[in-house]
């Protein structure tokens, strides 16, 4: 079993025994991130135990902070296509002054840090796809990030690697007969709607074009993070619907109802509010 990651060797070894390797779909990103630990007190954040900055077309950072065990933050910035956060103190701050929302920075302005900045960077998201192979050698599968890996901040890695392991335990429970060409389809199957989510968005960031398809999902996942942000459902629908751990979450009838009364309710308090602006502006 290669589940040795993004650098698996297997494509290379394949060629090296007369085999085919897989075709590889890449998804550019340039994105890299720095993590680090804070102090936490109490009253952070309002008592919150976790921030997420998605990035936007208009501002392709992003950034999240989550409360770990020892009173501790862990902080991410993140940056696409070339925009890394620095590594020194005063750069890691100012690269969060210039993210969508002011909350992180302001919670790692008042916070103690413990720990440096810790880089990682990412090219592309890159899938292997074994299941187009026509021939295979028995006794090998490949699982994980050496299929699959996508954009880190997503948080979707070890969730996708582990409903692979279910569809490996479906497949074993059948036999080991034409084992690698029914498990390389099943775990393509699980990694279908993460990676168009995962790369939709990333695509979306890059100002690529899109199908209607993928159009219609960054629409309405635009709108539901724009909701989320007031109604703790709508919230608790993203988070595990992103992660995985609530695959049908985010499409559900109900969470798909909320969105759309929350986006035509902000949209209406828009309205209202730029017609005060031009009265008041009127009246001066």
């Amino acid at each position: 079993m290669d589940a040795s990651g993004r650098g698996s060797r297997t494509p290379a070894w394949l060629e090296e025994l007369g085999y085919a390797a897989p075709a590889v779909d890449l998804v550019e990103v340039g994105m890299g991130y720095a993590s680090r630990l804070y102090a936490r007190k109490p009253d952070d954040l309002g008592g919150d135990l976790l921030i997420n900055v998605s990035p936007t077309p208009q501002n392709r950072r992003a950034s999240a902070a989550l409360a770990q065990e020892g009173d501790r933050w862990r902080v991410t910035l993140a940056g696409y296509f070339g925009d890394y956060p620095p590594v020194d103190d005063e750069g890691f701050r100012a690269f969060a002054r210039k993210l969508p929302t002011p909350d992180i920075h302001a919670l790692i302005t008042n916070a103690t840090p413990l720990s440096d900045p810790v880089p990682y960077k990412l090219p592309a998201n890159q899938h292997r796809r074994y299941e187009r192979l026509a021939e295979f050698p028995a006794g090998l599968l490949v699982l994980g990030d050496a299929i699959c890996s996508f954009t880190p901040i997503y948080g979707q890695g070890m969730s996708t690697a582990a409903m692979q392991a279910q569809a490996l335990q479906a497949c074993l429970a059948q036999g080991q007969i034409d084992l690698a060409r029914r498990f390389f389809r099943e775990a393509a199957t699980a990694i279908g709607n993460p990676w168009n989510l995962t790369v939709g968005n990333d695509q979306r960031l890059s100002g690529a074009a899109l199908p209607a398809p993928k159009h219609l999902l960054n629409w309405y996942m635009d709108k539901l993070q724009i909701v989320a942000r007031r109604d703790p459902e709508v919230a608790l629908a993203a988070e595990g619907g992103q992660s995985l751990c609530r695959r049908a979450s985010l499409l559900h009838p109900h969470i798909a109802l909320c969105v759309l009364k929350g986006s035509l309710w902000e949209s209406s308090s828009a309205s209202m509010q730029g017609a005060a602006l031009s009265t008041q502006e009127s009246s001066s």
